[in-house]
């Protein structure tokens, strides 16, 4: 089943927006604050964040989960709403920092889409190939092909709704295309 989402504009101010945004049956008012959650060095709960600061959108790192075996195996048999004891909005992050900080990860595309579907992400991500700042355009455009090919891969096997990160580098005239893709979902 595919996820669903509505966005409400309640007033503007030339690109503010302040509205409500529902995903999946649950409404937030935006702007929101959106912390990360690591579930393996919790500070605060993300039940002390609902309950304490009424949180209602929060985001963990589906890689870090699927790389630990125990958490791998708790997101798959719970689901990450569960495994969080959090019932509002779960975004997660496939690994593409990791992949930028460390030059590699060790998951596909398709396994870290795959692996979002299966604990129930509301908000996931496609493993998208950040461009560093100083990439020359040649380099960032063959990053930026392949994070699109990657994003339509997610739009075509993702249940959740899919973010995409605006990538290209430096390069004004190519951050437009991957963020055109996303606005089409």
């Amino acid at each position: 089943m595919a996820s669903q989402l509505v966005f409400e504009v309640n007033a503007k101010d030339l690109a503010a927006r302040i509205g409500k945004l529902e995903i999946n049956g649950k409404t937030i008012e935006t702007p929101t604050l959106m912390p990360v959650v690591n579930p393996r060095k919790e500070v605060l709960s993300p039940r002390e964040l609902h309950d304490e600061f009424d949180i209602q959108l929060l985001m963990t790192n589906a890689y870090i989960l699927l790389r630990n075996d125990e958490l791998k195996n708790k997101a798959l048999d719970k689901g990450i709403h569960k495994l969080l004891d959090f019932d509002g909005i779960i975004a997660t992050d496939s690994g593409s920092y990791q992949l930028m900080q460390y030059g590699n990860v060790l998951t596909s595309n398709e396994q870290i889409i795959e692996f979002q579907n299966s604990i129930g992400s509301d908000i996931g991500s496609f493993l998208d190939i950040p461009s560093m700042p100083d990439a020359f355009k040649a380099r960032a455009r063959e990053q930026l092909n392949l994070t699109l090919a990657r994003a339509k891969e997610a739009k075509e096997k993702a249940s959740f709704i899919v973010n995409a990160g605006i990538q290209g580098s430096t390069h004004l005239d190519q951050k437009l295309v991957v963020s055109r893709l996303s606005a089409k979902r």
